[in-house]
């Protein structure tokens, strides 16, 4: 069930996005400038952009292809987008439970993997971006869904929520997909790299071979920016992981 297969096209006015990718479980970071066609390839996979076409596989599941277009809501996808939308009445403790077949035992879990015990009792609207991104990651994780999409999950966090993000990331079981404009990210959650530009696949590979050759300048000046903020002190390093 952890192998997909993407292969997808979709044209948004006058942006066009055609990407194939292939991988199994191991965590896939999605780099590029902006407006490369980060967001817009989560989206594709969610099944939020309805003109997309090609095949979107998870295991033996087609969840698009010629004869094939599952909706979004019957993808089991866990998809946050880099502002997510929350109802500003409802507490923390039932904005968790909030959603389809969501149990409490996953809704205490995963408030309690990332540290929201002490927001149980204060309404979404009364928190700062980065607490609500955090919420919505919990509510994301809470559905178990078969397929993570995130959206720059990172943004707005202070450090303790970040390395809360990335520990909670890393025992993730399920195929996990995120957006980030830092490699520093990709190598905390030990994830493989796609690299987006206009709307094209520059290179899928592992961060250690993405640091020994970067395949454009804008690539090249994100290794430099890791090299200056790195220690790296033997091929343990997350950065060499060849996995």
């Amino acid at each position: 069930m952890n192998h997909w297969q993407v292969e997808v096209r979709a044209q948004l006015g006058n942006f066009n996005l055609e990407v194939t990718l292939e991988g199994h479980r191991q965590p896939l970071a999605i780099v590029g400038p902006n407006g490369a066609g980060k967001s817009t390839l989560l989206k594709a996979v969610a099944g939020l952009i309805e003109t997309a076409t090609g095949r979107v596989v998870l295991g033996q599941q087609p969840w698009l292809d010629e004869q094939t277009q599952v909706a979004p809501e019957l993808r089991q996808v866990g998809w946050l987008p880099q502002r997510a939308p929350m109802f500003s009445h409802l507490r923390v403790s039932e904005a968790l439970r909030f959603g389809r077949d969501v149990s409490d035992e996953q809704a205490d879990f995963w408030r309690d993997a990332l540290h929201l015990q002490s927001l149980a009792n204060r309404f979404t609207g009364s928190l700062s971006g980065g607490q609500k991104q955090q919420v919505a990651l919990a509510q994301v994780l809470a559905t178990e869904p078969k397929w993570i999409l995130l959206d720059e999950p990172f943004r707005g966090l202070d450090a303790p929520a970040r390395m809360r993000t990335i520990e909670v990331m890393r025992t993730i079981e399920v195929p996990l997909w995120f957006t980030s404009h830092d490699l520093r990210e990709a190598a905390a959650v030990g994830a493989r790299v796609a690299v987006l530009d206009r709307g094209r696949l520059i290179t899928h590979q592992s961060l250690a071979q993405l640091v020994a050759d970067p395949p454009n300048a804008l690539m090249a000046a994100m290794v430099k920016e890791v090299q200056l903020h790195t220690q790296i002190e033997d091929e343990k390093s997350p950065l060499f992981d060849r996995s």
